[in-house]
């Protein structure tokens, strides 16, 4: 093709460019600052603001931070900002709060005003702002969170048909250990077992160890909740349109349809045996909820929000509590006379044949102070879920503008020198008085604290109790390498898990 009038050659197109008035040149040269002015300068902080690290355009300064040991990193920010830090995540504010009295002060003074949830990207594209644990602060979100821990109690939270349940779960559990004290993995095994307890609430039933697609959709659970704490979920968040590209972050996308397809499932077949207000389980009273079919409650009681609720329950009641038992047991492994002065007492109260129950813990001073003390510990959430101002707040005299991200930083409370006597050594004693009576600590807050507490605090202490005092009453676990101990440094991801390492488990005579 020739070069014509309405159709130059590109040179010539640029050459016009170098001759055409003045004024367009500045208009268009006014263009191109603004945009560098706007996309690369670092976000301005508003008067009163936390100090904190340099701020970078477009990324902020929380990614600077960012470190396969996250809690570490942190410190190293309060040692050198103090315990209120202002960081950026991108252009969002993100404010991070540490040290019990900060900690306390913030959550009780300003809960219902950072009660909120940060606009993730990440967050919103899989689990489109529904459920209860990332759900936006609102009456929405209250009506459901009732919702869930009414239903919990009706099927038996807090009652002894539940513990029944987490007692026989337990045995199934046992039953999986090798007879002859082989070295074995128990990582998956637990994890199957904490989420039977909630699946027995949600769904009316348990899985077999042996189920295949069971032990697969634990494993998604797993990969995603790690993908979500690095550095993939956090390049999502700070650049969204990374989400439609290809790379690691696909993985979250496609995680994330199979577990929703598998609770589909579930819903498809209590559709097909349910018996209209006749509630099994969490999902007949919620489809219950849907069929009243009222103005007030159609939008918040929908299938789409069962899908996030039952995936929020199913991920945080398998996780967070299968997680916590296998460091209880490896903290055993590494400290065997805490382990025999467990079994000691459990031996002292129930013997070797009798059946655990809640009534009992009261008499288990003990056992109760070092289940406290592997949660201090091993801090296996140490920034819980990240909060959202809904105001402008004031945290230790500084400002906190409105729609800013607060990430309270549980690992220094947990760990706060002028709350805990030698916070890095393990002392179960710390939980009990002169008398040798159980007593917990304000600075004691592994589920965080206000109206965003853990909806499932009461079912985590009764399953870590249950399922500790029934197995320990049974057998005694072993390191299996007499010349090396237990490696307690956690493995960061949103949840800390320990290294992964097999355990030997010798049954006690008698038992």
């Amino acid at each position: 093709m020739k070069p014509t009038d309405s159709n130059p050659w590109p040179w010539e197109t640029l050459s016009s460019w170098a001759w055409a008035p003045a004024a367009w040149r500045g208009l268009a040269a006014g263009v191109i600052v603004w945009l560098l002015l706007r996309f690369l300068r670092p976000p301005t902080k508003p008067p009163g603001y936390p100090p904190g690290p340099m701020v970078l355009p477009l990324v902020g300064n929380f990614g600077l931070t960012f470190s396969y040991n996250l809690p570490k990193a942190m410190q190293k920010m309060v040692n050198k900002y103090g315990l209120v830090c202002g960081c950026y995540l991108g252009s969002l504010p993100m404010v991070v709060v540490s040290g019990y009295h900060t900690v306390k002060e913030a959550l009780l003074q300003n809960g219902h005003k950072l009660s909120d949830r940060p606009p993730f990207p990440l967050v919103d594209v899989l689990l489109s702002g529904t459920g209860i644990v990332n759900a936006p602060y609102g009456e929405a979100w209250k009506q459901q969170r009732r919702f869930a821990l009414h239903t919990m109690r009706n099927f038996g939270l807090g009652r002894t048909i539940l513990e029944n349940f987490i007692l026989q779960e337990a045995q199934h559990l046992m039953e999986r250990f090798p007879k002859k004290g082989e070295p074995f993995d128990l990582h998956l095994s637990m994890h199957n077992a904490a989420s039977n307890v909630i699946c027995c609430l949600m769904f009316g039933h348990r899985f077999s160890y042996d189920d295949e697609m069971f032990k697969k959709m634990l494993r998604l659970i797993e990969r995603n909740l790690k993908l979500e704490g690095n550095y993939v979920g956090m390049m999502c968040n700070i650049f969204p349109f990374i989400m439609k590209l290809p790379g690691p972050q696909q993985e979250l996308f496609r995680n994330q349809k199979e577990l929703d397809d598998f609770i589909k499932e579930e819903i498809l077949q209590h559709k097909k045996s349910r018996q209209q207000g006749k509630p099994r389980d969490l999902i007949d009273a919620h489809l219950d909820k849907i069929d009243e079919g009222s103005m007030n409650t159609q939008e918040i009681f929908s299938e789409q929000n069962l899908i996030a609720v039952v995936n929020d329950l199913f991920v945080a009641g398998t996780e967070t509590t299968s997680t916590t038992l296998r460091w209880a047991f490896l903290y055993m492994m590494a400290y065997p006379d805490v382990q025999e002065k467990c079994w000691k007492e459990i031996n002292k109260v129930a013997g070797t044949d009798a059946l655990l129950s809640m009534d009992l813990r009261s008499s288990m001073p003990y056992v109760e102070a070092v289940l406290h003390e592997v949660q201090r510990m091993s801090d296996i959430v140490p920034f819980g879920v990240g909060h959202y101002t809904t105001h402008d707040i004031t945290i230790n005299n500084y400002h906190i503008p409105k729609k800013a991200i607060v990430i309270f930083n549980l690992t220094s409370v947990l760990n706060d020198p002028g709350q805990w006597k030698s916070p890095g050594e393990f002392r179960p004693e710390r939980f009990l008085d002169e008398e040798g009576r159980f007593q917990k600590p304000e600075a004691f807050l592994p589920f965080s604290a206000g109206p965003r507490v853990c909806l499932g605090e009461a079912l985590a202490k009764m399953e870590l109790f249950l399922f500790f005092t029934s197995i320990l009453q049974k057998f005694q676990f072993v390191w299996p390498d007499p010349l090396s101990k237990p490696d307690l440094v956690p493995v960061y991801s949103f949840v800390q898990v320990p290294k992964p390492h097999k355990i030997v488990v010798h049954k006690r005579v008698g038992a």
